[in-house]
């Protein structure tokens, strides 16, 4: 079976998963859990009769050489189960992780995307799959859906629209994944999918569905001065919205984000831990403490994966995430794995963007992906799935396209 047909299939199912489909034989206790594996299972099957290709990026090259780097360098904490420390756990479950998507990278990057229409399989899946999900937040909009699948207010907060779900769990992610679908959609099914994002009251879904069309045109105009007067434009409003952040800041909301990004990158300056010192120490055991109790992390960070354990017991708070991949980043990697993660995604985007103009179905993978990392300043789009899962496929799909250039 080819990588394709299986990532195709992937990419239909994995966003429709949920009690409806696959209650009646397997219990569903948690709906993200179910996702990750069965997008550890399409990883897994897609390693068959497959071309592995040559890594031309060199900083995600270096990125996968520096992430056990950062694991070993992670502070030692202790946290004692019976007569083992468990600390750190997190931290080897998120770096399988980003092996296990680094599998799929080397598994798909590699394929002909021309093969037996692929390209129209694919945009048929994605669209497919974001129309019947659109469909049922409808439903649910009506108020006549009985399975109601939603992530409990303690972990999503208080979005304004709890019960559009559909079968991703939160109103946000959902109208999220839609807006990452808008650039395989087609006629009727544009508008059909947008008011099923503006159903889910999401402000960053609402902002990016508007800088993804935008954007769309500017990159099929023949000039590229209307992409540069529009980037210019969104650098300024940039600048005008921090000149005057304390006054606009107050009418925003942000259901508690910018309070936890602001103790984020506090904390990340700051030491991570604090040992005891006692009296029946020696000198050298007090000067050993002294130091780790001093010691930040700022260059290679607390480790992959380690904010929901250090950060929220820190804080009391119920955020698993910093609700910003890249702040979060600079907490779980430190300096040097933020700088390498986002060199890898800028060479991805500068060498593919010709590439983009090029040919409407790289432009799709593009636009798709740049609104991936306009949506991870405020959303932790890289931690659940299938947000993560669509993310990933765009990056490797595009990353194939330079790699044949």
């Amino acid at each position: 079976m080819s990588p394709l047909f299986i990532l195709a299939v992937s990419l239909f199912v994995i966003p429709l998963c949920g009690p409806i489909i696959i209650e009646p034989f397997i219990a569903v206790r948690d709906l993200w859990t179910t996702k990750e594996f069965l997008v550890l299972m399409a990883i897994l099957a897609m390693q068959h009769r497959t071309t592995l290709c040559n890594i031309r990026n060199p900083f995600l090259t270096a990125l996968l050489l520096f992430l056990p780097i950062s694991t070993f360098a992670a502070p030692p904490l202790e946290l004692i189960y019976g007569h083992e420390n468990m600390s750190g756990l997190w931290i080897w479950r998120s770096l399988a992780w980003a092996f296990a998507y680094f599998m799929l990278y080397r598994a798909l990057c590699g394929q002909d995307v021309q093969e037996g229409h692929f390209r129209e399989t694919f945009t048929r899946t994605i669209g497919w799959a974001a129309i019947i999900s659109a469909g049922y937040a409808y439903i649910q909009a009506l108020g006549l859906d009985q399975w109601q699948i939603s992530r409990p207010m303690s972990e999503i907060g208080q979005p304004a629209a709890v019960n559009i779900t559909a079968m991703i769990g939160n109103p946000t992610y959902l109208a999220v994944w839609l807006v990452m679908c808008l650039p395989f959609l087609r006629g009727w099914s544009i508008p059909f999918v947008l008011g099923a994002v503006l159903l889910c009251k999401s402000d960053i879904a609402l902002t990016g569905a508007v800088l993804t069309i935008v954007f769309m045109v500017c990159m099929r105009a023949k000039s590229t001065v209307w992409l540069k007067a529009v980037l210019g434009a969104g650098l300024t409003v940039c600048v005008i919205v921090g000149a005057n952040w304390a006054e606009i800041r107050p009418h925003l909301t942000d259901n508690g984000r910018f309070s936890v990004w602001t103790q984020t990158f506090q904390d990340w300056k700051s030491p991570c831990i604090k040992l005891a010192i006692t009296d029946d120490m020696s000198s050298a055991q007090k000067q050993e403490i002294e130091k780790l109790n001093k010691r930040t992390y700022t260059l290679t960070g607390r480790g992959l994966g380690s904010f929901p354990y250090i950060f929220s017991p820190k804080y009391g708070t119920h955020y698993e995430s910093a609700h910003n991949e890249y702040l979060e980043g600079l907490y779980s990697i430190g300096l040097i794995g933020l700088a390498l993660f986002m060199a890898a995604i800028g060479w991805v985007l500068w060498h593919g963007f010709a590439l983009a103009r090029a040919d409407t179905f790289c432009m799709a993978l593009y636009t798709s992906l740049f609104f991936c990392c306009f949506a991870a300043f405020g959303l932790p789009v890289l931690h659940l799935e299938p947000l993560r899962y669509y993310s990933a496929v765009m990056f490797i799909l595009l990353s194939g396209f330079i790699s044949r250039r």
